[in-house]
Parts: C-alpha cells; sequence; structure tokens
C-alpha cells in the first residue's frame, strides 16, 4: 500500500475534490541495447613479428596437429579439438599460437599479414604493444585455452572469431572485423557449405544469461550484416542463452533442419544458409560464457560426432582464483548479494559480519546468485566475502563489500503480499527494490523478487524516505556510465504449447530527451522469440516514442509517438498473443485510451528459449526512469481486452491507476456548476438542498462562516476574499474549535492520506505575492493552533504563489475519521 507524494496532481483537476488513497507513486527507467554488447573492438591485428605468436612462440611448441578438414566426400569439412598433444601448458603464449597462422592458416592468403585459420573478431588484439605485446590483458578471460584435467578446451566470453575466413578485397583497417553487409554479393572463406551440413560440438561448462551464436558468413554482430541476410533464413544459425547449454552434452546445428542440445530440439533451420566458399563466426556476448570442445563440421551424410571422445564436464586442473568481491545492495533489516558467475564452479558460499574480518565472519552454504540476508540490525555496517569451489577445492576468499541496512525514515511503503482480483496478477508495486526479497507477488499470492545477474541492482532502486515526495517509486538511473547495466528478470511465466499470451502493464515517468527510458522484455520460451518495449524519450518529433525493437521479422522496430517528455507519469499497457513460434501479435495502449498507438502481427526477435521477463536496462546507453508499478499476466482473457474492459480490474493499493480505477477513492467532488449565482447568503451552495451533512439532512455541507457576502458563486466558478468557509462542519461554527479539542465532529473521512486539487482561475495577488490563501483541518477559526492538531491544521497558506490556470493540491496526513475543512483567503483568489 502506497502514500500519496508531496507534489502537485498530474491529472486535470476540477475545482475542488478530494481523494483518500494510499497509492500514488511515481518511476522512471530506460531501455535500450546496442546490437553488439561488447567492449572497445580494436581492430587491427598485429603483425606476426611483434605479436609473440610467430613460428615456436608457444611455450608448449604449438602445431596444426589440433585439427583436421576436407572438402572431399572422404571425410568432415573441419574437426577440431584446440590443440590435444600440441598445447601443455595452455597460458597466454598458447593462446596467442592457437589464433595465429603458426596453429592453422587458411590457404587463400590475398595478401593477408595475418591468415589464420582461427580470427578474432572482437576483443583480442589490442593497438597498443605494450598492452600485452599487442593483445588485450585481459585474454584468457575472453578468448582462449582453459585447462581441461590436462587438455586444451575453447573458453569464449563476451568475444568472438571467425573460421576458415579469408581476406576479402575491401578497403578497411580490418577487412575482416565488421566489414559483412546486406549488400554482399559474394561471400568469402574456405568452409564448403554448399551441402546440407551440421555443426556439432561438446559443451564443457556454460554459465551466464547472455547468448552464444553463430553466424554464417557474417564477421559482425547484426544478424542482418551478411550476404544471406537476417531473420529465420538468414545468417544467424545459432542463437542459444547460455543457460541452455548443458554441460557434459553435445550440441548440434543441422542446417537444414533442428538444432538439439542434449538431444531436445531448440529450434529449426527451414533452409541451407552457405556456399562453396564460407566462414562462420562464433561468439558469446558479455553475460555469457561458454566452453567448448571438440569442433565438428560435417556434412549430413556423415556421421563422424562416434569417431569424438566422449563429451564431459569441464574439470579444472586447479582450484578456482580467488574471487571478485560480491555486490552488495542494503535494504530495510537485510542486504541484498549477487556475482557473477564463475566457470567450473559447483558451489558458492558467502560470510557476513560486522567486522572486517572472515575468520569471525557467520557462513551461510551452498548459495546461489542473489541471496538476501535477512534479520540484520539497521544502521550496523556488515562485511560480506565470497568463496567458490570447483571439482578441485574451494578457492580464497574474496575481498569483502560491505553495505548498511537503514530503516525507512518515518512513514514507509508496504508492498503487496496479495492480490484479491479475478485476474493472477503478478505485481511490482514498487515499495522495496526490485533485487530486494519480497519485492514482488507472483500469480496473485506467491512471494518473489527479480533476479539482477551480474548487473547492478543498486541502479534500479525504491525510494524509501518518507520525506520523500517519491516514496513508493523505483528510480532506473544508469546516467553515470552508459555501460552500466540493471536488469530485473523473473524466470518461467509462460507454460509450454501454444497460444501464449501476455498483458503487461505499467506506470512509469521517462522523460528525459536527453535519455533513454525503460525498457520492459519479454522471452516467449520455447518459441525462440522476445519483444522488447522501450521507451524512448530520445526519439521522435517533440514528444518521445515508444518503440518495439527488431519485431518485425527480427529486423526492424515498430515505432509509435508517446507523450513522454511532458514530465508527467504515463500508463502503458503492452498485449501480446503468440499463435505459433513465428506468428506474434502486439498492441500498446497509452493512458487507458482504447485506440492501440501499436497494433502489429509479425514474428518477433530471435532469443536463445528463455522463458522470462526483464525489466531495467541491459544495454550500453544511458536510461532514466521512475517506476510507480509493473503488473502483468498471462490470462489469455485479459489478454484479449482493451484498457476500458479493464476498469477495476486492476489490484488495489499499487499506485495511481488513471484510467483503470473509477473514482471509488473519491471523497468529494465539486466543480460548482449546479449552484445558483450569488454570494455566502443567498447562493444554493450554502443551502442543505444542495448538499447536506450526511448524518442530518438538514444541515448544509458548506457555510459560508465568516464574510458571507465576499464568498460569490458565479458561473460556475467560486471566488473569495477576506472571508471563511467550511466543508463538512456540522454546526457551522465560527472559531469553536481550540487546542484542548478532544474528538473532531466532521463529516469528511480523512482518515487515509489523501490529496486536495483545485484549480485556480484568477488571482489578483499572483505578481505582488501578498495575502493568505489558507486550507485548516478541524479548525474553523483564524489560529492555526485552535485545532486538535494544534499547529498542524493548517495544511497549506499561499495565495502570491497560486497562478491562474494552474493546480496547487497540499498533500495533509492526519488521522481521524471524523473531519471538516475550512477556507480562508484574505486577499481574493477564483475556484
Amino acid at each position: 500500500m502506497k502514500p500519496w507524494p508531496k507534489r502537485p496532481y498530474a491529472g486535470t483537476a476540477v475545482s475542488l475534490f478530494l481523494f483518500s488513497s494510499l497509492s500514488v507513486l511515481t518511476a522512471c527507467s530506460g531501455g535500450g541495447a546496442d546490437s553488439g554488447n561488447e567492449g572497445e573492438v580494436i581492430t587491427t591485428p598485429p603483425s606476426s613479428s611483434s605479436s609473440g605468436g610467430s613460428s615456436g612462440g608457444s611455450s608448449s611448441g604449438g602445431s596444426s596437429g589440433g585439427s583436421s578438414g576436407g572438402t572431399g566426400d572422404g571425410g568432415p569439412i573441419l574437426s577440431e579439438n584446440f590443440g590435444d598433444n600440441t598445447f601443455v601448458n595452455m597460458d597466454r603464449n598458447d593462446n596467442i599460437t592457437l589464433f595465429s597462422p603458426d596453429y592453422k592458416a587458411v590457404e587463400a592468403r590475398n595478401g593477408d599479414d595475418w591468415p589464420s585459420y582461427y580470427y578474432p573478431t572482437c576483443c583480442y588484439f589490442d593497438d597498443a604493444s605494450a598492452a600485452g605485446d599487442g593483445y588485450i590483458d585481459d585474454l584468457a578471460d575472453r578468448l582462449g585455452l582453459k585447462n581441461d584435467s590436462g587438455n586444451p578446451a575453447l573458453l569464449i566470453h563476451n568475444a568472438r572469431f571467425a573460421v576458415g575466413q579469408t581476406k576479402p578485397d575491401i578497403s578497411a583497417s580490418d577487412p575482416k572485423v565488421n566489414s559483412t553487409t546486406s549488400d554482399d554479393v559474394a561471400t568469402w572463406g574456405e568452409l564448403d557449405l554448399s551441402q546440407d551440413y551440421r555443426i556439432s560440438f561438446c559443451v564443457k561448462e556454460a554459465d551466464g544469461s547472455g547468448l552464444v551464436q553463430i553466424y554464417a558468413d557474417n564477421n559482425s554482430t547484426g544478424e542482418a550484416n551478411s550476404y544471406h541476410g537476417g531473420g529465420s533464413q538468414g545468417s544467424r544459425i545459432f542463437n542459444v542463452n547460455a543457460s541452455l547449454l548443458v554441460p557434459g552434452e553435445r550440441v548440434e546445428v543441422n542446417i537444414p533442419g533442428d538444432t538439439l542440445v542434449a538431444g531436445e530440439r531448440l529450434d529449426d533451420r527451414p533452409s541451407r544458409v552457405g556456399t562453396a566458399s564460407s566462414f562462420l563466426q562464433f561468439r558469446a556476448d558479455s553475460s555469457a560464457t561458454i566452453i567448448i570442445d571438440d569442433l565438428l563440421i560435417e556434412r549430413q551424410s556423415e556421421s563422424g560426432q562416434a569417431d569424438l571422445p566422449e563429451c564431459n564436464v569441464f574439470t579444472p586442473a586447479s582450484a578456482p582464483d580467488k574471487p571478485e568481491a560480491p555486490g552488495v545492495f542494503a535494504g530495510d533489516g537485510q542486504v541484498s548479494v549477487s556475482w557473477n558467475g564463475v566457470v567450473g564452479a559447483i558451489e558458492y558460499q558467502i560470510a557476513y559480519g560486522s567486522e572486517n574480518d572472515v575468520a569471525s565472519a557467520t557462513v551461510v552454504e551452498d548459495v546461489t546468485s542473489p541471496h538476501v540476508l535477512s534479520e540484520l540490525e539497521n544502521d550496523t555496517e556488515y562485511f560480506v566475502f565470497l568463496q567458490v569451489r570447483n571439482a578441485v577445492d574451494w578457492s580464497e576468499w574474496s575481498d569483502s563489500a560491505s553495505a548498511t541496512p537503514e530503516a525507512p525514515v518515518g512513514d514507509s511503503c508496504t508492498p503487496t503480499t496479495q492480490v484479491d482480483t479475478s485476474i493472477p496478477w503478478s505485481v511490482y508495486d514498487g515499495c522495496l527494490s526490485p533485487g530486494d526479497a519480497g519485492s514482488l507477488v507472483y500469480d496473485t499470492s506467491v512471494q518473489g523478487t527479480f533476479d539482477f545477474g551480474s548487473s547492478d541492482p543498486s541502479l534500479f532502486a525504491a525510494v524509501t524516505n518518507a520525506e520523500d515526495e517519491k516514496l513508493g517509486t523505483a528510480l532506473l538511473d544508469t546516467t553515470a556510465d552508459a555501460s552500466f547495466k540493471s536488469r530485473g528478470e523473473f524466470d518461467g511465466i509462460f507454460a509450454a504449447g501454444y497460444p501464449k499470451h501476455l498483458t503487461a502493464i505499467a506506470r512509469i515517468k521517462a522523460d528525459n530527451p536527453a535519455q533513454r527510458g525503460f525498457e520492459i522484455q519479454t522471452y516467449f520460451g520455447e518459441a525462440g522469440k522476445r519483444v522488447n518495449m522501450q521507451l524512448r524519450p530520445d526519439q521522435g518529433s517533440e514528444q518521445g516514442r515508444i518503440h518495439l525493437e527488431k519485431f518485425t521479422d527480427g529486423s526492424s522496430d515498430v515505432k509509435a509517438e508517446a507523450p513522454l517528455q511532458d514530465g508527467e507519469f504515463h500508463i502503458f499497457h503492452i498485449a501480446f498473443t503468440m499463435t505459433d513460434a513465428d506468428t506474434l501479435t502486439a498492441r500498446v495502449y497509452v493512458d487507458g485510451n482504447d485506440t492501440p498507438v501499436i497494433y502489429e502481427t509479425s514474428t518477433g526477435r530471435d532469443s536463445g528459449g528463455e522463458n522470462k521477463l526483464r525489466v531495467g536496462e541491459d544495454s550500453s546507453s544511458a536510461h532514466l526512469a521512475e517506476v510507480d508499478w509493473i503488473i502483468w499476466t498471462t490470462d489469455s482473457a485479459t489478454a484479449a481486452k482493451r484498457p476500458s474492459a479493464l476498469v477495476d480490474a486492476l489490484p488495489d493499493g499499487i499506485g495511481v491507476l488513471g484510467a483503470y480505477g473509477t473514482d471509488d477513492g473519491l471523497i468529494l467532488s465539486e466543480n460548482f456548476d449546479a449552484a445558483t449565482d450569488g454570494d455566502g447568503d443567498n447562493s444554493s451552495l450554502f443551502t442543505a438542498g444542495y448538499k447536506s451533512i450526511s448524518s442530518d439532512s438538514s444541515k448544509p455541507f458548506f457555510n459560508a462562516n465568516n464574510g458571507a457576502s465576499r464568498v460569490v458563486v458565479s458561473g460556475g466558478a467560486l471566488s473569495f476574499y477576506n472571508a471563511r468557509f467550511t466543508l463538512g462542519d456540522p454546526t457551522g461554527g465560527d472559531k469553536t474549535t481550540t487546542a484542548d479539542d478532544t474528538l473532531t465532529r466532521g463529516d469528511i473521512d480523512l482518515s487515509q492520506p489523501y490529496r486536495i486539487s483545485f484549480d485556480v482561475i484568477t488571482n489578483d495577488n499572483a505578481d505582488d505575492g501578498s495575502g493568505k490563501c489558507q486550507l485548516y483541518v478541524d479548525n474553523d477559526g483564524t489560529s492555526s493552533g485552535n485545532s486538535i492538531w494544534g499547529g498542524g491544521s493548517q495544511g497549506f497558506r499561499s495565495a502570491g504563489l497560486l497562478e491562474g490556470g494552474g493546480g496547487a493540491p497540499p498533500a495533509i496526513r492526519r488521522s481521524s475519521n471524523r473531519r471538516f475543512s475550512r477556507w480562508r483567503a484574505a486577499h481574493p483568489p477564483a475556484l
């Protein structure tokens, strides 16, 4: 349940209205990702003379004995074991040799100074010769050999490399990197893929939430940048999440045909992608790590896998290195701990305590990321350590990271724990940071949280200080460094089979035209598709746009103008219906309007088979957004409904519902239109016949208790000066309340946090700032102290600050069930 914010109401105000509700909050984030999600790429390889990779450069005595290939019918196109019986140390020099022409070279040199058969296309070479003799410093952690109990295996993380690519006749600093385009009229490579073929490899280890990909005749990260184009028949022939790969099992990619992981079908390719002069590119993105071995490329008429060694899991030859300190994020009485996965790890444990000493810390065994440490003392600094174990032994303990839990200041926001609606909503209401335990309720009643993986949960955090007007909202802010990411994921949202439905509705403010806003990304499980709805205040003419990223055939964005830059919260409603893996209909509504701004049917974008909802941002661009609430359901009937059919069907207490809610929380609405013209002595407004006290129909609800002749109704507007009038006072008294009162007597229920809003039509004091327009609660006099609330009874005092045509709503938080309000003006505003 949420308190009302201390800020002007963003909606259209009537002349005078009060709401009673515990749910008004704000929020913001952004979203969007570049195509590569990679770090800086230096595309000029060193010469063989400066690389340390010349003949004999491997400390193991490199040779080409680790691979074989052929183009005839009598053998595989390529069989690669990455240097069995060749590389011994699997160190930096061996890594360099593997990707040099000294290990294996293409036959067609074409003037190529570095004609290696396995050519890194990202994140390997460094043009600064002082930095690792021409190579990046963290070579072994990005693209290199790993010691699998004495046998070499290949690790790929945030990197990519080409297999069998020859040098094209292209003018570029490195014609073998990011040079393929959709306009290519030929291919350049030494793999004969002109017949139906099969790629297979042993997965030794896989970790992370990112993608592992294989491209044909494409040396970039854009799937359409190829002779073969993009889409279901394009260049990206393998696109699977690392978490779906099974260590100790082979992957088999049949082109055309099924893609199998551990014998289970994940995808299929309807046609052949390749030529007689092709090359392949292997890639693991920044959130994926994979170790592979025994790569085999063969025609589908062959069956060479039976001749390969048995596939088994990666077994390190030594204990893990000391891990980095974990990420920590403090909440109320708790600390959330997260870390990046370590390749080969089979168990993690953490230790925590109030001293920076692991020896005295409490150990928590067998944990997974993220792990929440609860029942902690607020205002106490806790130090957290991480340890990881592989098949050999435990690592050292990491250095510590520290965080200090804090209780919310003042009133707090109570998160939703139960949804009592006919629709099975899952709810994030902004009361807690999305990475906190219990921050969301799934399917009406199951407590959960978003998993931030290796991204930074502190960049998407709830406002918990009750003195902050944004209490109950969460702020996504990655503007300090565009490379920072903060993405929360919730897995397993869809059941298997078709059709699949999803309705997601969120109240968000993303209004900064210099930044991206927020992303809500849906992954459709075995369909191998995803849709990223992006709020882009940085796009469009004057207001911003909504994007469905690469929704059309996996290559083109669907875009619609949206009112993002107006500084207000808006409610975004997206409904999906997927009838099969290639038919996905999306409708996007804004602010409850039944006319969708987007209504499209296409394929969506390819994914690796994940089944989840992702919120926040996972890109290389800065994002800024405020989030009030996010709800979703996979109910089929809900996905077919327009906004008007969902009025009063959303959960109560999550925040402002706008057009999706009715006036059930309305205490009083008054536009003065039905009142006759006249002053406080003769206008019908001040009679019981116009509106009476609920418990006594003979008593008027409005009373001009002082200066009645100066309280005037005219043309549906109320003006008053040097006068006072009350609302909901059954006595109609004047200066009868005192500081000694022990009870209130009014007809207005202000027992919950509430908001008062009114339109100012004119104000003669706006220029000079003189005079007072005041609002009191349970006080019929002129002194703020003459009330049960003492000096706190005066909830609003201003005149010069009221501009004609605007609104100025005070936010008053008290607790009594029977109240009245009194207005007083020394100079004339008109309401």
